[in-house]
């Protein structure tokens, strides 16, 4: 559901680069376990999410979305929060725009990056079953002080 509504168009944008086959290849790495969402549920609809595929210890943003103000905000602060847990060392928001700078994305030089890329994606990955355990309602990340933080 993240990825088709990552793929749906925007006020800026109306064409995507998530294609029938793009989807149906992150099915496939999710299958496999690869590529994971964080999702932001408002009761029984999605109102956020973002999307990607880890290796070993990095994760790999693809995309995000947000039907509401700030939504895709909480799903990047949750994953700050699995990072800072150490599920995973890394993330790569790929390239750099002024939503994800405001997150405190940073950019390194390619020769850094890929000496740090190395490092990551040979340790071994995170238990994402542990991670599903861990749903948290929007209204409770809202009053995080790190979300509060990211917002401000």
């Amino acid at each position: 559901q993240v990825v088709r509504a990552c793929a749906e168009p925007r006020a800026y944008a109306q064409e995507t680069w998530i294609s029938e086959g793009i989807i149906a290849g992150y099915r496939g790495l999710h299958a496999v376990g690869l590529a994971h969402s964080v999702e932001v549920w408002e009761q029984d609809k999605l109102v956020g999410g973002l999307y990607g595929v880890q290796i070993g210890r990095a994760f790999f943003g693809e995309s995000m979305f947000s039907r509401q103000t700030d939504v895709s905000k909480m799903a990047f602060c949750f994953l700050m929060k699995l990072c800072a847990a150490s599920y995973f060392e890394w993330v790569d928001c790929q390239l750099p725009n002024d939503h994800l700078l405001s997150l405190g994305a940073t950019t390194l030089p390619r020769q850094e990056f890929l000496q740090q890329l190395k490092q990551r994606i040979v340790l071994l990955p995170p238990d994402w079953n542990a991670v599903h355990q861990q749903v948290f309602d929007s209204q409770y990340i809202l009053t995080t002080d790190a979300f509060l933080d990211l917002i401000h």
